[in-house]
């Protein structure tokens, strides 16, 4: 029989950087700032995030005293795996009140804020909005990761945490080569997947794992039927 592991997520955007955390990255969250750090943080930007996608690069690679606040949903281990870190911060729901209240420098948020109705106004009051990228593949996620860090003015912090993803992909290449790969398989609540050419599929590769959707032939997102499941698992 073969073995089949099951992966939730309840924000199907954030699946490869809650994984990324999973798997270590972003395990060291940067340190407390001390007198030194302080005042070198304070001529950094504010910053404030928007989404769980954000609220994780936040979290990893921002000064802590840069940080203003953190959307309410990162707060929760249900849907975070930096929830106790998320809570040292004032939780948000992305509204423009919040935002105007709060008035970082720097908005992180996702594409749907190109279409913001308050776009004009944050960029009146001095706010700059930084949409984070989608990211599909490795150095997708590691190129985004680093112009995330450049954005907020934390780049050796962004490098940093590109070269411990290099070296963990790297580590977790070496097993997955000398043997039989794990088959797993990513499920959403709703019963979807994603197959090959997913982000997904390639979170799992660079884990050293097999897609077992991709195996059951499915390709971008979809869905994985329980009897079809089954079928492969008795097979």
């Amino acid at each position: 029989m073969r073995q089949v592991g099951s992966v939730k997520t309840s924000c199907w955007r954030c699946a490869v950087l809650a994984a990324l955390s999973v798997m270590g990255v972003f395990a060291t969250a940067p340190a407390l700032a001390n007198d030194a750090d302080a005042a070198s943080a304070s001529t950094r930007p504010s910053v404030v995030s928007t989404n769980l996608c954000a609220d994780l690069f936040a979290l990893g690679l921002a000064e802590p005293s840069q940080l203003l606040s953190v959307t309410w949903k990162s707060q929760d281990p249900a849907r975070s795996p930096r929830a106790e870190q998320a809570r040292a911060y004032a939780p948000n729901r992305a509204s423009a009140e919040e935002i105007i209240h709060l008035h970082p420098d720097i908005v992180l948020a996702s594409r749907a804020w190109r279409r913001h109705p308050q776009a004009a106004r944050f960029e009146e009051l001095g706010i700059r909005v930084v949409v984070v990228p989608l990211a599909k593949t490795w150095p997708e996620i590691l190129e985004a990761t680093q112009w995330v860090a450049d954005q907020i003015d934390r780049s050796d912090r962004g490098r940093e945490v590109v070269a411990q993803t290099e070296r963990r992909l790297a580590q977790l290449a070496e097993p997955a080569a000398a043997g039989r790969p794990r088959s797993v398989l990513y499920l959403r609540p709703s019963g979807g997947s994603a197959g090959a050419g997913s982000f997904i599929d390639t979170l799992l590769r660079g884990a050293g794992l097999t897609n077992h959707a991709t195996t059951l032939g499915l390709e971008g997102w979809g869905r994985v039927d329980l009897e079809t499941l089954l079928v492969s698992c008795n097979s």
